[in-house]
């Protein structure tokens, strides 16, 4: 089935049962970000680097996105996320604008509210939304149009490979179509309660640079990759997987003199 732009608050209630939260666990959502990077890590064999490139997955979906027909737009509409949660609720995750803030949480649906799906994990019967936009959030419909009909061709592509990787609209603090990067954080705020759930704290998302510049030495963990960033070898996702190889194989010689010969080896049989 086509995912659905903006979605009533009635038609949510129907979809967001207790089955379709197992669906969410069952394929893939994480019970905190630290979770979902050990799953990368733990399918791909190697920890996710700032621009993702070690990563086979990531590069994956940055040569399928080239091939789709709007690919100027949609790939700067779209991230490639750490699939993930904060809050353990039977409501879902919804993320709204309070003046120039964006907060999210679990919070209760209106059935009178308009939602729009965001954040995404890939399944045999379609993409599964895991956080939603409500009407307080400025996204152009007919930009997230295109953006989700994209996520809907990526489904089709990706869902049989099981990664631990979902995929995202990149609406935070600029226009979808915008080849803008701009880094995010969520930061929990324990004393920020959602009227509707007064026992479910919000978390407030900021801009990283502007997060990290007024904190000392911050834990800041990555869980979202561009669909832009080209790698500075222009390196195949094959070429990726096979320089992961390498490391991982070059990762069981721990002292200096045995890296250094099984490197001189390899490289022998490569270059004459």
């Amino acid at each position: 089935m086509p995912l659905q732009c903006w979605i009533s608050g009635e038609r949510l209630s129907e979809l967001y049962s207790p089955n379709y939260i197992d669906d969410l666990t069952r394929t893939g959502v994480a019970s905190s970000p630290a979770v979902a990077l050990a799953r990368i890590e733990h399918s791909f064999g190697s920890k996710a680097s700032l621009s993702g490139c070690n990563i086979f997955g990531i590069e994956w979906f940055r040569e399928e996105i080239q091939k789709h027909p709007q690919v100027i737009y949609v790939r700067n509409a779209l991230v490639i996320t750490a699939p993930h949660t904060h809050w353990h609720s039977k409501n879902p995750t919804i993320i709204s604008s309070a003046g120039r803030r964006y907060l999210i949480g679990p919070r209760n649906i209106h059935t009178n509210n308009r939602y729009l799906p965001v954040s995404f994990v890939f399944s045999a019967s379609g993409p599964l939304a895991y956080e939603w936009a409500d009407e307080t959030i400025t996204i152009d419909t007919k930009q997230a149009s295109v953006a989700l009909e994209a996520v809907q061709w990526l489904n089709e592509r990706a869902w049989k490979s099981s990664w631990p990787l979902g995929i995202g609209l990149n609406f935070r603090f600029k226009d979808l179509f915008s080849p803008e990067i701009i880094p995010n954080l969520e930061c929990q705020l324990e004393d920020l309660e959602d009227l509707d759930n007064p026992s479910e704290p919000l978390a407030e998302i900021h801009r990283t640079a502007d997060y990290v510049a007024t904190r000392h030495n911050p834990k800041v963990e990555q869980v979202a990759w561009g669909l832009t960033f080209s790698s500075s070898y222009n390196l195949s996702a094959g070429e990726t997987a096979a320089i992961c190889a390498l490391r991982r194989h070059l990762s069981n010689f721990n002292d200096h003199i045995s890296y250094s010969r099984e490197l001189s080896r390899l490289s022998s049989l490569f270059i004459h």
